[in-house]
């Protein structure tokens, strides 16, 4: 479960509130559950898939915490994606040599050349794995995304 949907999750079993925060290795939650005001913490570890800790009755929210700390820590937050532009020393214009995906497969990354409004497309946003996958001497020339 991404951290994300988490939230929203937790939100949508009767929180009236919630504050989260990532503080070095764990996410700390405070929440007001229900109608009855009360103040909840929940420390799940960033390090350790199943280490958590709870200040509540809640069954619902409880059960949500265990399964959000129960997902692997790599596949709780979305990827970074990157653009991959190579250098152009002629400086020719538009069209640039970049990395991206192909229309009918969608899993194999090619270099092509494009338009540098392309970059926007999102064939043209990999991930650091789809990069370093085949082309990992071009990860020099990746560029975070901002999303």
């Amino acid at each position: 479960m991404k951290t994300e949907e988490f939230i929203e999750r937790v939100e949508e079993i009767g929180c009236e509130s919630l504050n989260y925060e990532v503080v070095q290795s764990s996410i700390y939650l405070a929440v007001v559950v229900k109608d009855f005001y009360e103040t909840v913490a929940v420390d799940i570890s960033k390090i350790r898939v199943n280490t958590i800790s709870f200040k509540t009755g809640d069954y619902d929210l409880i059960k949500l915490c265990l399964e959000y700390a129960e997902t692997p820590i790599e596949e709780r937050e979305e990827p970074k994606l990157y653009t991959v532009v190579l250098p152009d020393s002629l400086k020719r214009g538009r069209r640039v040599y970049a990395l991206g995906k192909l229309v009918e497969h969608e899993d194999e990354v090619i270099i092509q050349k494009i338009n540098l409004s392309t970059l926007e497309n999102p064939r043209c946003r990999l991930t650091e794995e789809e990069i370093k996958c085949n082309h990992g001497y071009l990860y020099q020339f990746a560029k975070e995304v901002e999303q």
